[in-house]
């Protein structure tokens, strides 16, 4: 279920109007903007952002960057990116510069249906100058998880309205396919058991990104709030916080199943996925979080 819906009472250029209230003058309102944002589904957010621009020629998502900063600011800008641009941007830069980030890429291409990878490979061709994403996730992974990736992007999964273990029978098929290519003893011997124990064998198996790959597209099939749940859980435990990982999973889920993500968290860790947010995050970036949770 979503956390986010859209408003019924929307009104495009009232809101407008009350974010250049809340940007104009000595300070800023945060509080304001946060509020705004929140309460309004993404088509609604790209409505105001039409709607200010034709009243006041002047770009929203500029002028909230000049008034804010740190990670509110990349939750925002996150936010008023349309879904699709969204995961193209997100992808984009895990394949940006000296190192890719795989687990991304993974999390990314695992658990978006065939319509929206189709949109996504659209939309970063569009924003990057033609490049096609195919061929840039080619060029930035090998082996074996360079052939779970470019399987992936294809967009051919099978998304029948079947129970979700047929599901997740049939994308463990797509991982072996892409396995059996390379004739690997151990996805031989993943042949002919149930997909609870492949995840087993990929656990004592596998290791890396490999391992979180081919248990992505596992548990996305099987249980994505669950999924989303350990990806949320993994990007604030421990000293540091993973912010780009946060936000994406938050706001790129809020329309789908951010609150059975936060149901899964709290079967899975005993503690509301608000509670946790709130121990690690601080200030306006925390505000908007919890918002989008609620």
């Amino acid at each position: 279920m979503a956390t986010v819906t859209p408003r019924e009472d929307f009104d495009a250029e009232a809101l407008a109007a009350d974010l250049r209230k809340a940007m104009k003058g000595f300070g800023t309102d945060e509080d304001t903007i946060i509020e705004i944002l929140t309460s309004v589904d993404n088509a609604q957010r790209q409505e105001l952002r039409a709607a200010f621009k034709t009243m006041y020629g002047r770009d929203l998502v500029k002028d909230l960057k000049s008034e804010l900063g740190g990670k509110l600011e990349d939750a925002v800008r996150a936010m008023l990116r349309p879904p699709a641009e969204l995961d193209a941007w997100e992808l984009r830069q895990a394949m940006k510069g000296a190192g890719t980030d795989e687990e991304t890429i993974a999390e990314i291409l695992a658990s978006r249906t065939n319509e929206e990878i189709a949109a996504i490979r659209e939309a970063y061709k569009e924003k990057f100058d033609g490049d096609d994403l195919e061929e840039d996730i080619m060029s930035e992974t090998g082996g074996h998880l360079r052939r779970i990736f470019v399987s992936l992007v294809q967009g051919n999964r099978d998304e029948s309205e079947e129970v979700d273990e047929d599901k997740a029978q049939a994308d463990v098929r797509l991982c072996l396919a892409c396995c059996h290519v390379f004739a690997s003893p151990v996805c031989e011997a993943y042949r002919g058991i149930s997909d609870y124990d492949l995840s087993k064998a990929v656990k004592k198996e596998m290791s890396g990104d490999l391992e979180f790959a081919f248990l992505a597209v596992l548990e996305c099939a099987r249980n994505p709030p669950k999924f989303f749940a350990k990806r949320l859980h993994r990007a604030i435990k421990g000293a540091g916080t993973d912010d780009d990982a946060l936000i994406r999973i938050i706001v790129s889920r809020s329309e789908k199943d951010l609150a059975d993500i936060a149901e899964a968290y709290i079967d899975e860790y005993e503690k509301s996925l608000v509670a946790a947010v709130k121990d690690d995050c601080s200030g306006d970036y925390e505000k908007l979080l919890v918002a989008l949770l609620k």
